[in-house]
């Protein structure tokens, strides 16, 4: 429950309202790895007025989405594949159980080495990263169905006319 101090601003944002004023009172406008806020929202109205901003947006938007789809279907595919056959489960499981600890940001040099710094790069840092947990829900998903059955029992199917 948020705590109304009567003129609509709420407890809740008064730690951000804090935090920003605090920030924007602690940096100086020429520093380069934490300016402050007020020069972030120059720079974004200065991209807005020059017409860099709406596409800088639609493509960074084009990216994860791409790569969001790539994901879905590499993942879920293989993630079945892996949990409903023993023997690809036992084949790539250690494969994928090292894979999956590489932190995804150690990924992006890696990409933009072998790849360039391209729409390619992107989607395929996004589909690498997003792919995993996909992957892992469906492989599980497909383990737990192999351990039990997969269809419904002929007692428990809907009739016609029930």
């Amino acid at each position: 429950m948020l705590f109304d101090i009567g003129d609509g601003l709420t407890f809740q944002y008064q730690g951000i309202a804090a935090l920003l004023i605090v920030w924007q009172s602690t940096t100086t406008d020429t520093s380069l790895s934490f300016p402050p806020p007020t020069e972030s929202l120059r720079a974004i109205a200065r991209l807005h007025r020059e017409g860099l901003l709406a596409p800088a947006i639609t493509q960074t938007l084009g990216t994860y989405v791409l790569g969001l789809t790539l994901a879905t279907v590499i993942g879920a595919a293989v993630g079945v594949a892996i949990g409903a056959s023993r023997r690809v489960d036992l084949a790539l499981t250690p494969s994928i159980d090292f894979a999956a600890a590489i932190p995804g940001a150690a990924l992006v040099p890696v990409a933009v080495l072998l790849l360039g710094p391209s729409l390619i790069s992107g989607v395929a840092v996004v589909a690498l990263i997003v792919s995993w947990p996909i992957l892992l829900n469906a492989a599980t998903t497909m383990r737990v169905g192999r351990k039990g059955d997969l269809w419904i029992p002929e007692e428990r199917r809907p009739r016609a006319g029930r």
